[in-house]
């Protein structure tokens, strides 16, 4: 059976789900094994994995875990990407696909679905940049081939991951490490910067002007 990315207008983003659509029940039964990941406190270590492995655009990162309920850039709600967070789980976790029971979520919004998914992998980001930052500034790890393996490219799209979480409706689209700067561009056309500033990263202006520390943002 073809799997069919499903159009849903924009205003019923917020209108209540009296009788599920396909996609509002592939998305509860991602965010079902979400929770099942994280109480397994596995949830970084997915993230980790969907970033390193590179299959993924940062756009289809962003609608996997931060902005499940936003429209890809077709203007689509994209089943796949779904699909694509369940393979990942599964790939560490023998999870088997879970039972919905409809009339539970009679009331329940596309937007309160994204809602419930970033509760759990905001925090899990959270994690994994916390654990990336201490592991990267530790000397004694400078030679770790996992730590060289995540690198401070991919750690760019961390953050990109992090910031879309924080603005899912204009998720991140792009993240590039270029010259020192980690620039994150968002579907609306504006971006955010990101620079180590003697060991310490900086949410920066476009001119360089510090604005703000990654680690107020985190914690």
């Amino acid at each position: 059976m073809r799997i069919l990315c499903i159009l849903i207008p924009f205003a019923m983003v917020n209108v209540m789900v009296a009788v599920l659509d396909d996609f509002a029940r592939q998305v509860i039964i991602t965010n079902k094994l979400i929770e099942r990941a994280d109480a397994a406190a596995r949830m970084p270590e997915i993230i980790r994995n969907i970033i390193v492995e590179g299959s993924y655009t940062m756009e289809k990162m962003a609608l996997m875990i931060s902005s499940p309920e936003t429209r890809d850039s077709h203007g689509n709600l994209n089943i796949y990407r779904q699909l694509d967070m369940r393979g990942e789980i599964r790939a560490l976790l023998a999870l088997r696909t879970p039972e919905i029971v409809e009339a539970e979520y009679e009331n329940v919004t596309l937007q309160d679905l994204g809602n419930a998914r970033r509760r759990i992998t905001l925090e899990a980001v959270k994690t994994l940049i916390r654990d990336v930052i201490r592991i990267d500034n530790d000397p004694n790890n400078r030679n770790n081939p996992n730590i060289q393996l995540f690198g401070r490219r991919n750690l760019c799209r961390l953050l990109g991951l992090f910031r879309s979480a924080l603005r899912p409706s204009t998720f991140a689209v792009n993240a590039n490490m270029r010259l020192g700067t980690c620039t994150i561009v968002f579907r609306n056309g504006v971006d955010i910067r990101y620079r180590y500033i003697e060991d310490k990263i900086w949410e920066i202006k476009c001119n360089g002007l510090l604005l703000q520390p990654l680690s107020d943002q985190i914690q």
